[in-house]
């Protein structure tokens, strides 16, 4: 799964996290003064996903979820490049490290979100955040006529936004699942 050093805390966030026959919904924060673990139990969270990125925006000083994937039911680990882990709709959140509270910023509509992430999964992008929290992300795309070729976007984003009715209804409880269906 993704982390983020929060430096305004001083602690690592992680979220979410792929075990092969599950994806989770978990937040855990590394209190790095004391070098422990502390699992998190926010009202909502984003949907179990990986993939995702964690990024630290340093002009508002906040955490954010950028994107993920989720399994596909009824298809084994042989399906994997057959979309085997299809993108999940692209939603950004925001994570408050001392109200443990999870905000969705925005669920986005599909041609409004980089195109690296419409079309291959994060695990083919690096993203980072610029001193003016606009979402930088460099991807290898593939281009049937002249092969991989490397792009890159800028995305502006707004952490102060929020969607109160979004995020009770794409948020779900801590501990969430999803399960790996289908047959080897």
């Amino acid at each position: 799964s993704q982390m983020v050093y929060d430096p305004s805390s001083q602690c690592i966030v992680l979220f979410g996290g792929d075990h092969l026959d599950y994806l989770t919904a978990d937040t855990w924060i590394y209190q790095c003064a004391t070098r422990t673990w502390e699992k998190k139990n926010p009202v909502k969270s984003p949907s179990p996903r990986a993939g995702h990125a964690l990024l630290y925006l340093p002009r508002s000083g906040k955490v954010i979820l950028y994107g993920g994937f989720h399994y596909k039911s009824a298809v084994n680990y042989t399906s994997f490049g057959a979309g085997y882990t299809p993108v999940l709709p692209v939603q950004m959140w925001r994570y408050d490290v001392a109200g443990d509270d999870w905000t969705l910023i925005k669920s986005f509509a599909a041609n409004e979100t980089l195109p690296a992430v419409n079309s291959i999964s994060l695990f083919n992008a690096c993203m980072a955040a610029d001193t003016a929290d606009r979402i930088v992300a460099l991807a290898d795309t593939v281009n049937t006529r002249y092969g991989s070729r490397p792009k890159t976007w800028l995305m502006e984003c707004d952490p102060a936004a929020s969607d109160p009715a979004g995020t009770q209804s794409l948020g779900v409880a801590q501990d969430s699942r999803v399960w790996r269906t289908g047959g080897e």
